[in-house]
């Protein structure tokens, strides 16, 4: 096989540390060239060898079929063939959560991620990739490969968009103690001043006035925190419905708590002079 397509795959994989870093669109013809077999007619300095195949070649034309027989086996349903199969793609895993971590890292994630979390990560990736796997499309090396890198980079990205902002403390610290008590200290001042106030009683005489589909859409939307398509989902209707039926059962709530005396300030009358 030739050296760049060697290359491309350890590139791929995570290899070595003096392995070359091509373009993206190098990389994708390096790893082609070695899941397709073309680069496994050619010696290791990319000449033909004269006198047929080397080795080496013979060996990783061996392995690719091998990967190819266990990918379409797995993807049947055979359940040892898929252990095979993540056994022989674990240092595929590896190498490719270590450069997940590596660009966490680039991306100021505080605490870094864990190459063991991202590579648990990358098995499950790969579980799911054995589903989708369709051997007339193509090898399972790229297929593999350049999937498994581009979700651990979007699970990494979706972590640093997720981060909270702010000052961390260590919880064992005196001021993260201090911290939890002045909360705890403050959600109780709110609650004992809800229920005094009255608000509670008259929140749960409005929540009565509604039907049931809007209290289990409210029930859906604020305590389960589901998403609108999540909701439309359950409930069987589309999202555009969801919306308007969370929007009339706020309408009837807001105008219940209201007419008890709860509704928002009124506002006082512009000078329209």
């Amino acid at each position: 096989m030739t050296k760049t397509a060697l290359n491309m795959a350890l590139w791929c994989a995570g290899g070595p540390g003096d392995a070359p870093h091509p373009s993206p669109a190098g990389a994708r013809r390096g790893v082609d060239a070695l899941g397709s077999g073309e680069a496994l007619d050619a010696g290791g300095d990319g000449h033909a060898d004269p006198h047929g195949a080397s080795p080496w070649s013979v060996a990783e034309a061996e392995h690719h079929a091998l990967l190819h027989r266990l990918a379409v086996a797995a993807r049947s349903g055979d359940i040892p063939a898929r252990d095979e199969l993540l056994e022989r793609l674990g240092p595929l895993a590896q190498g490719n959560a270590y450069r997940a971590a590596l660009y966490g890292r680039r991306l100021g994630l505080t605490p870094p991620p864990r190459v063991e979390d991202l590579r648990q990560e990358a098995y499950t990736i790969l579980l799911a990739l054995i589903d989708r796997f369709d051997p007339e499309k193509g090898a399972p090396l790229p297929f593999f490969t350049l999937r498994l890198r581009a979700r651990l980079r979007r699970l990494v990205q979706g972590q640093a968009r997720r981060r909270p902002r702010g000052r961390r403390l260590a919880w064992e610290s005196r001021a993260a103690q201090e911290l939890a008590e002045s909360l705890e200290a403050r959600l109780y001042n709110e609650a004992v001043g809800w229920m005094a106030s009255g608000v509670a009683g008259a929140l749960h005489a409005a929540i009565a006035q509604l039907s049931v589909r809007q209290k289990r859409l409210l029930y859906l939307s604020y305590w389960r925190q589901l998403t609108d398509e999540e909701i439309g989902a359950t409930l069987h209707v589309s999202t555009t419905a969801v919306y308007q039926m969370r929007y009339r059962a706020l309408e009837r709530l807001r105008a219940h708590l209201t007419a008890a005396g709860f509704g928002p300030p009124s506002k006082p009358p512009r000078d329209r002079r």
